[in-house]
């Protein structure tokens, strides 16, 4: 008897289709608009093709659910989320900005195309509150200075958001971990092998604090962080390679060392505390905790002078650099009146990139495009309607933290506290690497050991066993 079914129709090869007819009439248009009269025009259209038509491919076989593709467009976004090729500010769509766009259309695409999974990874109250948050930014576009910039900065934290939601449940816990990993490592080589060949053809003295590739020090110090952190979620979680993590940890501290952040020193500093036991956590904060009124008690009765231990914390020697956090108080006093100006609503997502420069500058002339502390950030962008939401995020993260201990979701909320003390972090404007991963370990759920086998999968990580014919691994 024949069984007649129905075909299944499949976006991703819809789409593969159409970007290749896409590409054959672009290229038409080429060559009899401009013609292919040197070998440069011709490599670079021919290389441009390439690069988009791998895209699509890869693009479409994420859409079709193929777990190696979807790993390897992670670690290529993780890659090029903070990658910086400008030597200045851009004020138009260049290539740099056009891959970053490309990536996060792509994402929300790939997301789109998993609707059953998206079901059920969004609905608790941490993703509910998220989305309402991102919905939030996109509306305050209406009222922004730069509403294309307002909207399409949370367009690209609502793609990032379902894509994490998205990866979450379909990769393996260790894939997607490694996926992050090189990601950072491979990144961070590219940073380290830049500020070498600086310091080789120029004086090093001239710079002590550098970029690398990631567009300013303190982005560099964040990866270097990051990548400490990731290699120590990586031996916890595949609990072997041990070598290889610490060989990933030095790279991501030469990242640190190279940037002169102290910020990100205190993020990598948590973020590695928070891979303890809860045991150890509790002897560590309980020691922190009785040390720091004496610390206070000891200034206070003069056994060490204040300043003189400010002097050697800040960069410059002076005492009052450390005491201002480099001058963020000063920029937190101005913020304060803005917020007053609107304070339900806010002046428009990521708006602090317009209004900042043209209002707010220190007797130097130097200036910023963002608030440097995520919850003013957010107040003066988003106001009361956008920030109560993510507060509450924060809360139910916390609670995670204290009743239900996870080495992932622990150490990037560690991580994402502490750098929001002097950094907009997470919200600050377009989607960075650390707010993809902060959605990660929103979406992220704990394999139960008792139930699942311990047998590797292809990838990595826990897998259920033949047994339970469940079709994706426990979790809770």
């Amino acid at each position: 008897m024949n069984i007649v079914t129905r075909r299944r129709f499949n976006v991703g090869s819809w789409l593969i289709g159409i970007a290749s007819l896409g590409l054959a009439l672009f290229l038409g248009l080429f060559v009899v608009v401009l013609g292919l009269r040197t070998g440069i025009a011709a490599v670079f259209v021919g290389g441009g093709l390439l690069a988009v038509g791998l895209y699509a491919l890869l693009l479409g076989l994420c859409m079709m659910g193929n777990k190696t593709a979807l790993a390897f467009y992670t670690g290529a976004f993780v890659f090029l989320t903070d990658m910086s090729l400008r030597a200045g500010v851009s004020a138009g769509l260049d290539a740099q900005s056009m891959a970053k766009l490309a990536m996060c259309g792509g994402a929300l695409l790939i997301a789109l195309s998993h609707l059953r999974v998206l079901k059920q990874q969004l609905w608790n109250a941490k993703s509910l509150l998220l989305l309402f948050y991102a919905l939030v930014a996109m509306l305050s576009a209406l009222w922004s200075a730069i509403p294309a910039y307002s909207f399409g900065a949370a367009a690209a934290l609502l793609s990032v958001t379902l894509y994490a939601a998205t990866i979450t449940a379909i990769l393996d816990k260790v894939q997607l971990i490694r996926c992050v990993l090189y990601g950072l490592v491979i990144f961070l080589l590219l940073s380290l092998a830049r500020i070498a060949v600086v310091m080789i053809g120029f004086d090093a003295g001239l710079e002590f604090r550098y970029a690398g590739f990631a567009g300013s020090a303190n982005n560099l110090g964040r990866l270097g962080a990051l990548g400490a952190i990731f290699a120590g979620l990586y031996f916890v979680y595949s609990k072997r390679h041990g070598g290889v993590s610490v060989l990933w940890a030095v790279l991501g501290v030469a990242g640190l060392i190279a940037s002169n952040s102290r910020t990100s020193a205190a993020v990598m500093i948590a973020g590695l505390w928070a891979l303890l036991k809860r045991k150890y956590r509790f002897i560590t904060a309980a020691i922190i905790l009785v040390a720091t009124p004496l610390l206070i008690a000891s200034s206070y009765y003069g056994l060490f002078q204040t300043d003189t231990v400010a002097g050697h914390i800040s960069r410059t020697g002076y005492a009052e650099d450390a005491m201002t956090l480099t001058g963020r108080v000063h920029i937190w006093a101005y913020l304060v009146d803005k917020i007053e100006q609107a304070p339900v609503l806010g002046h428009g997502y990521a708006a602090t990139r317009d209004f900042m420069p043209n209002e707010w500058s220190t007797r130097y002339g130097w200036t910023t495009t963002s608030a440097h502390n995520s919850v003013l950030q957010s107040l003066v962008t988003v106001g009361l309607v956008g920030t109560v939401p993510l507060l509450l995020i924060w809360l139910l993260q916390l609670l995670d933290f204290l009743r239900r201990p996870s080495p992932l979701r622990d150490a990037i909320f560690m991580v994402v506290i502490v750098n929001g003390l002097t950094e907009s972090g997470v919200i600050g404007g377009v989607p960075s690497v650390i707010t993809f991963l902060w959605a990660i370990s929103i979406y992220w759920k704990e394999p139960i050991p008792e139930l699942a086998e311990a047998a590797p999968s292809k990838w990595g990580g826990l897998r259920a066993g033949p047994s339970m014919n469940l079709g994706m691994p426990l979790r809770r």
